[in-house]
């Protein structure tokens, strides 16, 4: 893909794919029920054969023998079509031609959903690209293409790293700004799914204010998973000057309602207001196709966060008094911050007999848990080895 001032509509295989997840998941049968209706209509326009079967037994669609043979010759029909242009450009053009002839072989077999006879007719258009840029809008299109040819739409993650490996080498071996860019989105995207919540963070803050890639998603998706992965991911400072006061955000985030509500209560310490935000961003969570399977994990993520920010401010606080400021049940809470620190998520400990929670202070605790309880530990350690150092000089000045 070239620069242009428009927008590229969002890659096909990606909306079918969000399709795809919203039929098999959304609470509402409603919901479902449109988007498999919406899903199966696209998949016949496409004449994704392979697609559709699959889609099928995922769904419990009933087959339709005449229909399939049908798509299928239709399909084998445009191949073959292709194929005399190919053959012509061959025999009487230039490689200008018959790359693109190849590169249009290659969108049918993507229009099939098929992984494989795309990577194939990939590989042709390769050998026949010249220009780097050329290579990289390949790959990607095959990486985008790797995200959904999982089990039941899910990525294929050894393709996908293996094209956005190739792109990122093209990219360093001289890619222009956009396309490096745009591969930043791509990588973020590899890691929300393989739930590398940090990386995809960094990636999607040097995005923000350049972000291009509306191939893979809508800015406003693209906002509201950054501002989520950078509420996971980021200390409050770093939450405060690049991402609740960014332009980027403050012009998207107000498409996603309960976004906009929990980021800020956050950044303002209105805890009550965020555990009431939080099942709505949950939901927007749930539906999303990349984020959904992690929507447990990411809650939890969020409450350490929370949780840790409040603590951060004393020493210790009564357990009433979090719960009134957090909006929740004490015994509720008290479960909830037990397993929180059993698992070294956060460095403090509960004393129930006073009904306190002590925060843990010393080396870099903080909300480390077990990394800050290492750190306390060296210390520690550190500083007994410095002691019997003295000790020992001490003893040699009194022995002489």
């Amino acid at each position: 893909m070239s620069s242009t001032d428009e927008p590229v509509p969002q890659d096909e295989n990606l909306r079918l794919a969000d399709l795809r997840y919203t039929a098999s998941t959304a609470a509402e049968a409603s919901v479902r029920e449109e988007a498999a209706k919406a899903l199966k209509a696209a998949i016949i326009d496409r004449k994704a054969v392979p697609l559709l079967v699959e889609v099928s037994a995922q769904l419990g669609w009933e087959r339709d023998a005449k229909l399939e043979a049908d798509l299928t010759a239709s399909h084998n029909e445009d191949v073959a079509a292709v194929s005399a242009t190919l053959a012509t450009a061959r025999a009487t053009l230039g490689e200008t031609e018959v790359r693109d002839a190849l590169s249009a072989l290659s969108d049918l077999a993507a229009r099939s959903g098929s992984l494989v006879a795309a990577t194939t007719a990939a590989e042709t258009t390769l050998a026949a690209t010249v220009g780097g840029g050329q290579k990289i809008d390949v790959h990607l299109s095959l990486a985008r293409l790797a995200m959904v040819s999982g089990p039941a739409g899910a990525p294929d993650f050894r393709a996908l790293a293996s094209h956005l490996d190739a792109a990122s080498a093209l990219v360093e071996a001289g890619g222009d700004w956009e396309r490096r860019n745009r591969l930043k989105v791509y990588r973020a995207t590899e890691a929300m799914a393989k739930r590398d919540f940090n990386v995809a963070a960094g990636l999607l803050l040097d995005a923000l204010a350049t972000f291009t890639a509306t191939e893979l998603c809508s800015y406003a998706r693209f906002v509201a998973v950054t501002v989520l992965m950078a509420m996971v991911a980021v200390d409050r400072p770093t939450l405060l000057g690049r991402v609740s006061g960014a332009p980027e955000v403050l012009a998207a985030i107000k498409e996603t309602p309960p976004l906009a509500t929990f980021l800020s209560s956050l950044v303002d310490c209105d805890y009550g207001s965020w555990m009431r935000a939080l099942p709505g961003v949950l939901e927007v969570v749930a539906a999303d196709r990349v984020l959904g399977g992690h929507t447990a994990f990411l809650g939890r993520e969020l409450r350490v966060v929370a949780y840790s920010q409040f603590l951060a401010s004393y020493a210790s606080v009564k357990i009433d008094a979090m719960c009134e400021a957090f909006g929740v049940g004490t015994a509720w809470l008290d479960k909830e911050l037990a397993a929180f620190i059993a698992g070294g998520r956060l460095a403090a400990k509960i004393d129930r007999v006073g009904g306190v929670v002590v925060t843990m202070r010393g080396g870099s605790a903080g909300a480390a848990g077990v990394g800050g309880v290492a750190a306390m530990y060296s210390e520690v350690v550190k500083v007994g080895d410095g002691v019997l150092n003295r000790l020992q000089k001490l003893s040699r000045v009194i022995d002489v």
